[in-house]
């Protein structure tokens, strides 16, 4: 399948935001708000060497990210210049951003489920979940159908305890 100039360029923006997506993601969880890192899953960032590992795997992860980055940036220039047609800058920002939600769902899919290269721990401090806390709290009151199951199948009486 030969692809034109302009399916290249949407191409080389759509691998320029694999890369993005994957540089922002490390920046951000693995650095700023260090939530996990990269081999966090299999080396113990806890300890002193530990943490030294998987900052040395963040690390050669982004710059082979960036790698991916200028050779999107390669793919495009390359291209842009090839053809006497102007290419609309919105194809290319919704490429880039087709891009980085690639990189996303496979990080979630493979990085996280597949290889179990690292995970999230349960305590990480996400922003997201104080502001959720009350619709928690009122939820819990209420039976849920699980809750309700799980009693069911215990054998234990079904829970009176309804929200006044």
């Amino acid at each position: 399948m030969q692809l034109d100039d302009h399916e290249r360029i949407l191409l080389g923006s759509g691998i320029f935001g694999f890369g993005l997506g994957a540089v922002g993601d490390v920046a951000l969880f693995h650095h700023v708000l260090q939530w996990h890192h990269l081999l966090s899953a299999r080396v113990d960032p806890s300890t002193l060497d530990g943490l030294r590992r998987n900052l040395l795997a963040d690390g050669v992860f982004s710059l082979a990210m960036l790698g991916v980055m200028l050779a999107g940036t390669g793919i495009v220039w390359r291209n842009l210049n090839r053809t006497e047609a102007t290419q609309p800058m919105v194809r290319l920002v919704g490429a880039t951003l087709v891009g980085a939600g690639a990189f996303n769902l496979f990080d979630g899919v493979v990085d996280h489920y597949i290889l179990n290269l690292h995970d999230v721990p349960p305590a990480a401090r996400n922003p997201v979940r104080p502001s959720a806390a009350p619709l928690r709290a009122a939820n819990r009151r209420r039976p849920t159908v699980r809750s309700c199951y799980r009693e069911r199948a215990s054998g234990d009486p079904p829970s009176t305890n309804r929200p006044a």
